[in-house]
């Protein structure tokens, strides 16, 4: 009877009360209880545990825990123009290519997230103390360095900018295209309009570097879960609310799960999978959940901890790919169904959707791009520092002065080729997609191999059903890399052919061409005045 009394007292504690609790029981030393047990909510359900770890229990198993982070990583600037120029061109029918994203990442993330929780340790790690060969161990390792250090790096600018340009949309000193507030007045010139535009950018840019080196250096993964959990949970109800809103014909939208591949659809299809099956994030996830589930010492604790994991990771990762879908949804309605030139990204598709969802579209959009350049700004470089962690032998905690000074350097590589060249380095850009296509699909094979080791996995071995998904999604990733190394090779030859130019990002000439057009849209605007 009282045990039943104490139970429901504790039930009826608010947060606070369970936090001042928490600090208490920190610093006390609690006798030990085994046969007292109490009943505590956990993700809405009620859960026994024993008074000792009631707490730590709850810090472990929340609803999102590390595969937020993949989430947060994979909706970023890239994803939201690939979907909507998907949506745009092709309307529903891609659909189904995210479905598929959706599942391979969950195959391989779970894996990824297994080893973790097992070893205690990073992916890279793992994968170094697992390959014996000094001169294969060296190859994978720098393939690693190459693909996720460099690449990082260079993609890095992408989501400062693509951050940037949502902020820079919301206020109205930004001068964006959308802004209802013009910038310059009736009788400003057009070098003054420039120059304050060009100010005004780069302190959008500063600002978001500046957040996302203060968030790393922080040095906490579980503060790093609850703001990435709050900017996609943002992201997330912003797109699905677009998409509500556009009122799309859901007939139309269960059709689009039908896998077909329309002609001149398959590099569309190809990126879709490429933006959300992301190497980088295998590294980010397995150290997550080293750091959150890692290190328990009983069969019974690790089992435990593997099935929150895969929950973790199967809600996260759906909720990221029905972002996606909702993107795409939007897109075709805004474009694909209105017989309208498609547009680039986010913003085009705001300013379309205007009659549907009012004047607030812009800011819906400009809001949803900024949380997830945002999001993507913070997880890239801490997924880069996680896996150099693992090859040079470091700790892998993100408390670890060195991982934070790594990171710090991928933020700050991409913010001076953004306030510089305003766009990724080109050639960085290609060796980091040639490095990623050859790394996917040797990190699937290597993932296949070290999880089914028992001398790493214990008695966590892949069964015969994540083998053979897992083989299947191999040789997925083998085509998407074969496709990629062509993209690559295609890419280098425009850049041997000048005349046939492929451009990547906003080169300086053609931001050159945008500020001359603009300063004659300006004076145009200032005659007709006159």
């Amino acid at each position: 009877m009282m045990q039943h009394a104490e139970e429901l007292s504790l039930l009826k504690l608010s947060w606070r009360e369970i936090s001042i609790r928490k600090k208490q029981a920190r610093h006390s030393k609690l006798p030990k209880r085994d046969s007292l047990y109490y009943v505590v909510k956990i993700n809405f359900r009620l859960v026994p545990v024993s008074h000792i770890s009631e707490f730590e229990l709850m810090k472990k198993h929340r609803l999102f825990g590390p595969a937020i982070l993949v989430t947060a990583a994979f909706i970023g600037p890239g994803t939201v123009v690939t979907a909507s120029r998907a949506g745009s061109d092709f309307g529903f029918l891609l659909l189904w290519a995210i479905g598929f994203s959706v599942f391979a990442t969950v195959v391989l993330q779970e894996m990824a997230a297994r080893v973790g929780v097992v070893t205690g340790q990073g992916l890279s790690h793992v994968i170094k103390n697992a390959i014996d060969n000094p001169i294969f161990r060296f190859g994978i390792l720098g393939l690693i360095l190459i693909a996720i250090l460099i690449g990082n790096s260079a993609y890095q600018t992408g989501n400062i900018l693509g951050a940037a340009a949502g902020l820079e949309a919301i206020i109205p000193a930004g001068n964006s295209d959308l802004s209802s507030t013009p910038l310059e007045g009736p009788n400003a010139t057009p070098n003054q309009s420039s120059g304050q535009s060009l100010n005004f950018k780069v302190l959008i840019v500063s600002l978001v570097a500046a957040v996302t080196l203060t968030v790393i250096w922080i040095g906490r993964v579980d503060l790093l879960q609850k703001i990435l959990t709050v900017c996609v949970g943002l992201m997330s109800c912003l797109f699905l609310y677009s998409a509500i809103a556009s009122e799309p014909q859901w007939s139309k939208i269960a059709a689009g799960f039908v896998p077909r591949i329309p002609t001149g659809s398959e590099w569309f299809v190809i990126g879709i999978i490429g933006t959300t099956v992301v190497p980088y994030n295998l590294f980010l996830h397995a150290s997550a959940a080293a750091q959150q589930w890692g290190g328990d010492s009983s069969n019974d604790d690790t089992t435990t901890a593997i099935k929150y994991s895969r929950i973790d990771t199967i809600l996260s990762v759906a909720l990221g790919g029905l972002v996606t879908c909702a993107i795409l949804i939007t897109a075709s309605m805004a474009f694909h169904d209105t017989s309208t030139p498609s547009g680039s990204g986010g913003l085009d598709i705001a300013k379309q959707l205007e009659p549907a969802l009012g004047v607030n579209s812009k800011f819906i959009f400009s809001l949803g791009l900024f949380a997830a350049g945002l999001t993507s700004a913070i997880t890239a470089p801490v997924a880069a520092a996680f896996a150099v962690s693992g090859c040079f032998g470091w700790s892998g905690r993100l408390s670890d002065n060195r991982l934070k000074i790594t990171a710090s350097a991928v933020v700050l590589i991409g913010f001076a080729f953004a306030i510089w060249l305003g766009k990724s380095p080109q050639q960085t850009i290609i060796l980091a997609q040639a490095a990623n296509g050859l790394l996917l699909p040797l990190l699937a094979i290597l993932l296949l191999v070290i999880c089914n080791q028992k001398s790493v996995m214990k008695n966590f071995q892949n069964r015969k059903l994540s083998n053979g998904l897992g083989i299947l999604i191999l040789l997925i990733t083998a085509v998407i890399a074969v496709n990629q190394m062509n993209s690559v090779i295609k890419k280098v030859r425009d850049i041997a052919n000048p005349t046939n130019t492929s451009a990547i990002g906003v080169s300086l000439r053609d931001s050159k061409a945008d500020t001359n057009n603009q300063k004659q849209r300006i004076a145009s605007r200032v005659v007709s005045q006159i």
